[in-house]
């Protein structure tokens, strides 16, 4: 944002354009990565709970229902970070490709 503010202040429109398609990359990445960083957050604190459920239960069975959601979540957890690694990875191939057509 700086570099476009930079480059309106000195009426340098190409720079302006550019700046503002790095700016718009950026904030797409956000706006696709926010909902698995949620995922992420979510997983995480219920993986906790299940963990001390398990830790406070001496029930063997209920410990197990308890084990199978740590267990869930856990994969959940790292599925969303798959997928956040992999919109990681678009992101910024798109903006190598978008600084290397400037």
């Amino acid at each position: 944002m700086t570099e476009a503010t930079n480059a309106k202040e000195l009426n340098d429109d190409a720079a302006y354009n550019f700046a503002q398609q790095k700016v718009e990359l950026f904030t797409k990445q956000l706006n696709e990565s926010n909902p698995l960083l949620t995922k992420i957050s979510d997983a995480m604190t219920k993986e906790g709970m299940a963990r001390d459920k398990i830790t406070a239960l001496e029930d063997h069975e209920e410990c197990m229902k308890w084990r199978t959601i740590m267990e869930s979540e856990s994969l959940a957890k790292a599925h969303a970070n798959q997928e956040l690694m992999e919109c990681n990875a678009k992101y910024q191939k798109l903006m190598k490709e978008l600084r290397e057509s400037h």
